[in-house]
């Protein structure tokens, strides 16, 4: 049970409260579905229940958090005894070196016996479906893995609250109707009492009791699921009803040069000490002009391609080609870790300013203001949703005018509206700049109403390489762990 009074939280003093007047209660073996746009103080509503704020990120906060019998905020020490949480960027969350050794790692400091570490370790991967993780090496895996693997090191510790950021942000659809199943069957059996936070809608309706929601720090709603209909949803949620219009503010182009910028041919990479290829084969040209969207299920290879054709690894085996004196920004699948300066301002003008371009300031502001980071700009970037840091670094890949702009898993951690800002942000930056996209992602929704061209990667091979729409046309598409986008008329 989790218990919160009259919360409110501010990251400095004199900074407007993030959390205001915020009261939820949730009994055992509850689900919580909690919603609400970018910004809207999710994340850090959930670093306040586990004792996080403000010991670690320092601020304001008054009111009482209750996690069973403990005061959270009086004694933060205790709650991770039982409160799990897995936060938006799960790479920071691994400490160990192997899958094995990152599963156990939580029960084994809980002093169980070496037997009971072993099953909880065991189960917890299979809730996830992620059994065939368990001898891989961390920094071998791709973001969804990751993502599953910080999951299953929470669910090990059977906590007795679990708190979930965007669970479903880097893992494909079939996975993530599984965890939400085994989600449901965990609160109803153990009596675990579940937050999700979320903008994927569609499974998490499924499974939860409870619909919050939260704007602007405040809590605008708080009812049954039962209770709600779905227009009620809609409401504030508004995914469905904006899919009619996004048609009218995304337009693709056809056509593009037919001359390749980037030429990959039977190009091979394997990670050091990996036993296993991530690419193979790989053969591509890359045109200037063109948006490319590179499709595939957790581990394809989708960031290991992105990081060939961006020059940030070279090939195992195999030629890449690229244009003389190609200018190339990147957006990687953890913003974070790319940050160098302490606002967004600062991160967007030193990227300006190193670059050469001219009236750094004037262009830093300008890329700000399109992508919607102007208010936050002397904000520190740690303080920023996960998907403003998005943004962010999106900003400085673009700040410099490349010819060429690689996109990992852009939409995650962004709610609807914001990937439909993203989309058009996109489309002008194509059609006015004549700048060349390459995205990889597995939201074949984004990848549709962006990219001209696709290719599907599955186990580091490619299956498919042509015209979205026709990619999107193929029976076995879900078969390859691609799920078809869905609009209004139904999927393609």
């Amino acid at each position: 049970m989790i218990r919160i009074e009259n919360l409110w939280y501010r990251y400095s003093s004199g900074e407007n409260w993030v959390l205001k007047n915020v009261n939820i209660f949730l009994n055992d073996g509850e689900i919580a579905l909690l919603i609400g746009p970018n910004g809207s103080g999710k994340t850090t509503l959930a670093k306040a229940a586990v004792g996080i704020l403000p010991s670690f990120y320092g601020g304001e906060i008054k009111g009482k958090i209750f996690v069973g019998s403990v005061n959270v905020l009086e004694k933060p020490e205790e709650a991770f005894k039982y409160v799990g949480y897995v936060g938006e960027d799960p790479e920071v969350q691994l400490v160990t070196l192997t899958v094995r050794d990152e599963v156990m790692f939580g029960p084994s400091n809980l002093g169980l016996p070496l037997k009971e570490v072993f099953e909880r370790a065991h189960w917890a991967l299979n809730v996830i479906d992620s059994l065939k993780l368990v001898n891989r090496v961390i920094f071998e895996l791709s973001g969804g893995e990751m993502q599953r693997v910080a999951i299953a090191s929470i669910l090990a510790l059977k906590p007795r609250v679990l708190i979930l950021d965007e669970p479903s942000a880097f893992i494909e659809a079939p996975l993530v109707r599984k965890l939400y199943g085994e989600l449901r069957k965990i609160a109803d059996e153990e009596g675990i009492s579940i937050i999700l936070i979320e903008h994927k809608l569609g499974q998490a309706l499924k499974i939860a009791d409870k619909l919050i929601i939260l704007r602007d720090g405040e809590v605008v709603s708080q009812r049954n699921i039962e209770e709600l209909s779905f227009n009620e949803i809609l409401k504030y949620q508004p995914q469905e009803r904006i899919r009619e219009q996004v048609g009218r503010g995304v337009r693709k182009r056809k056509g593009s040069s037919s001359k390749a910028i980037v030429k990959l041919q039977n190009v091979w990479y394997r990670y050091p000490r990996s036993q296993k290829y991530s690419l193979k084969n790989i053969s591509l040209n890359v045109a200037k002009g063109v948006k490319l969207g590179i499709l595939g299920p957790n581990g394809s290879g989708k960031s290991t391609l992105i990081k060939i054709i961006a020059g940030i690894l070279k090939p195992s085996k195999g030629y890449v080609t690229r244009y003389n004196n190609l200018k190339v920004g990147y957006v990687p699948q953890n913003p974070t870790l790319s940050f160098t300066r302490p606002t967004p301002y600062d991160e967007v003008y030193e990227t300006a300013r190193n670059m050469g371009v001219r009236e750094p300031k004037a262009e830093t502001w300008r890329i700000l203001k399109l992508l919607g980071l102007e208010r936050y700009s002397k904000k520190p970037v740690l303080h920023l949703s996960f998907g403003y840091r998005r943004r962010l670094s999106l900003a400085s890949a673009l700040v410099g005018k490349p010819d060429i702009v690689l996109l990992d898993e852009p939409t995650a951690y962004l709610d609807f509206e914001g990937k439909i800002v993203l989309a058009e942000i996109l489309n002008n930056v194509a059609k006015q700049l004549n700048t060349t996209l390459v995205i990889a992602s597995h939201d074949t929704w984004f990848i549709s109403e962006v990219c001209d061209v696709a290719v599907l990667l599955y186990d580091g091979e490619i299956k498919f390489e042509g015209e979205t729409s026709e990619l999107l046309k193929i029976p076995s598409l879900e078969s390859f762990g691609v799920e078809k986008p869905f609009n209004v008329r139904g999927h393609y």
